[in-house]
């Protein structure tokens, strides 16, 4: 994670895509970021909404891995308070959740997710993902999914 204002000045200069990942649980927190890495990414970590919303502040990354179901303050709220904030406000979000009615997927779109993803899912849709969102938003021109024979077989839960 960038800790210093010399990294943030970088961050701000760097054309190098960054991702922040919320997610509460340690393992999944850890498969996400093994994906995350990869990649010539920037990565930031959040386990709860404040600290989610502090990092977004501070960093402007360009893209957000939310899971939805977070302790105390849960991913709907992350996502009203990033949505009222015009300085972050244009962040694409990525949910990852294990709510999968019907209902739930829409309160996720209408709370201004760009996509979800249901757990448990493969490591090879959320890498796909990540391309897509950073290519659709014009953040990375030059970014290559890894190669179909490469795929990985773990599953998050």
């Amino acid at each position: 994670m960038l800790s210093n204002p010399v990294q943030v000045e970088k961050r701000a200069s760097s054309k190098t895509p960054c991702i922040l990942v919320v997610e509460d649980d340690e393992d999944n927190l850890l498969i996400v970021s093994y994906v995350v890495e990869k990649f010539p990414y920037l990565l930031l970590k959040a386990t709860d909404s404040v600290t989610a919303l502090s990092l977004a502040n501070a960093y402007l990354p360009d893209l957000i891995i939310l899971d939805m179901v977070l302790p105390n303050l849960d991913g709907f709220y992350f996502m009203n308070q990033l949505k009222q904030n015009p300085l972050i406000n244009h962040i694409p979000v990525i949910a990852v959740t294990g709510l999968v009615s019907q209902e739930s997927q829409q309160q996720i779109k209408e709370v201004g997710c760009v996509d979800y993803l249901s757990k448990p899912y493969l490591l090879k849709e959320l890498e796909e993902r990540i391309c897509y969102h950073l290519n659709y938003h014009g953040l990375s021109s030059s970014l290559i999914l890894i190669d179909n024979n490469n795929a990985e077989l773990f599953r998050v839960r």
